[in-house]
C-alpha cells in the first residue's frame, strides 16, 4: 500500500509484515513482536458477493492501532468500560468477538443464497445456476479457511500457547468459548458447502 513504509515506522511494524497483512489475499494470523501483538484479520462484509477487507491490529500495553487497506467499518465495536490499563490487549479481544459476529452475518447471507439455489436451480437458466454455484463455493471455501485460522488464533491465546501480556484469566475463558462458537460456524459452512456440491 502507498505510504505504508512511513506508517510502519511509527508503530515499529516491519514493512514486510504491514504489506503482507493488508493484501486482499491475507489470512488471519497472530504473532508477537517484542511486547506487541500483531494480528492480521479479514473483515467479511455481507453483500451480494462477499467482500473481505484485511486489517492489521497492533496492540501493546495501553496502545491499540488498526490499519486497513479498505473500509472495514468497525463502528459497532464498543470501547466503553474497557480499563486503560491493558487497553490494547482487552481491545484486541473485543475486536475478535466483533469480527466473529461479522462472520455470522455473512454465513447467514450465504446460507440464504444456497437455499435459493436449492429451491430454484433453473432461475436465470443453467448458465446462471453454474455461475452462482461456482461463486458461492469459492466464498464458502474462503469462509471455511478464515474460520479455521481464526479458531486457531483464539485457541492459541486461550490455552496460553501465545501469551498476551496482561490478559486476565477471565478473558482467556471467554476466548475459549468464542473458539467453540467459531468451530460450530466452521462446521456450518462445511455443511452448506457439501449441500451445494450435491446439487
Amino acid at each position: 500500500p502507498r505510504h505504508s513504509r512511513n506508517r510502519a515506522s511509527r508503530p515499529r511494524v516491519p514493512h514486510a509484515s504491514l504489506v503482507s497483512a493488508l493484501r486482499r489475499t491475507a489470512y488471519p494470523r497472530i504473532e508477537l513482536m517484542g511486547d506487541a501483538v500483531l494480528l492480521s484479520l479479514s473483515i467479511p462484509i455481507a453483500r451480494e458477493e462477499m467482500e473481505r477487507v484485511p486489517i492489521l491490529v497492533v496492540a501493546r500495553g495501553e496502545s491499540f492501532l488498526t490499519l486497513s487497506s479498505g473500509d472495514a467499518d468497525l463502528r459497532e465495536v464498543e470501547t466503553v468500560g474497557i480499563p486503560p490499563v491493558g487497553f490494547g490487549v482487552e481491545m484486541t479481544c473485543v475486536l475478535l468477538g466483533a469480527v466473529f459476529r461479522r462472520y455470522e452475518q455473512v454465513i447467514g447471507v450465504v446460507e440464504s443464497q444456497a437455499r435459493e439455489l436449492e429451491e430454484d436451480p433453473v432461475r436465470g437458466g443453467m448458465q446462471g445456476f453454474f455461475e452462482r454455484t461456482f461463486r458461492l463455493k469459492n466464498e464458502l471455501f474462503a469462509l471455511k479457511a478464515d474460520l479455521w485460522r481464526l479458531r486457531g488464533i483464539l485457541e492459541s491465546v486461550a490455552d496460553g500457547r501465545i501469551v498476551l501480556a496482561g490478559l486476565p484469566m477471565e478473558q482467556r475463558k471467554r476466548l475459549r468459548l468464542l473458539a467453540d462458537d467459531v468451530e460450530y460456524a466452521h462446521d456450518t459452512v462445511e455443511e452448506i458447502r457439501e449441500g451445494l456440491i450435491s446439487l
